[in-house]
């Protein structure tokens, strides 16, 4: 029984577990999505308490700090979404490359994997107009009515750049480029994984 639990960083930028999970047979999806301005508030109810506690927990054990208290969270499965969004976010050029470190939290101290994005593998090269292939997008919508979402709306206007971390286990970043190309804004990061159960292990 898979017990992982994922979570992703860009450069020191944490963003946590994923808002989406989804399994088919033996490959699994996962996305980080953006937050909007509805939700981008100061956390109010317990849950989001106790997702800053583990989100605290979680950098003390890559820091590889003293962490002798376990702070349980449950596992990835199709049901689990972490409602803490820390997406889009804005890299200026002398930020590259950027390092994508993937970490799970079913190991102590946790697991990880990683992988480096170069600035040139992100240019503005087509025109600023929705995808042609939109249908490749929506992979990830589990129902015809999400395609009225305002986030899947959104995806549609951006770019995508896939890269192979290992064999099985692809990364996808849907971004935006600034008209100067100054900036890349990250709007998602999605990974693609087969074989997720022995994959996501990182060995």
């Amino acid at each position: 029984m898979s017990i992982h639990q994922i979570s992703c960083m860009l450069n020191d930028q944490y963003l946590g577990r994923a808002q989406q999970c989804i399994t088919q047979g033996t490959a699994r999806y996962m996305c980080w999505k953006p937050t909007h301005e509805w939700n981008n508030i100061s956390p109010r109810e317990e849950h989001d308490f106790e997702h800053l506690q583990r989100k605290g927990w979680e950098l003390a054990c890559i820091r590889n700090a003293n962490t002798n208290t376990v702070v349980e969270a449950e596992a990835d499965n199709d049901n689990y979404s972490n409602p803490v969004r820390r997406l889009p976010r804005t890299l200026h050029n002398d930020d590259f490359p950027v390092q994508v470190t993937l970490y799970n939290f079913k190991f102590n101290p946790p697991r990880t994997t990683q992988t480096v994005l170069k600035r040139d593998e992100f240019r503005d090269t087509s025109p600023r107009v929705a995808p042609a292939a939109p249908c490749k997008k929506l992979s990830w919508i589990k129902s015809p009515r999400d395609s009225a979402r305002p986030e899947v709306l959104e995806e549609l206007n951006t770019l995508d750049r896939f890269l192979n971390v290992s064999g099985v286990l692809r990364l996808r970043i849907l971004y935006r480029v600034s008209e100067d190309e100054e900036r890349v804004h990250i709007e998602y990061v999605k990974l693609h994984i087969g074989n997720y159960e022995t994959t996501l292990n990182f060995v």
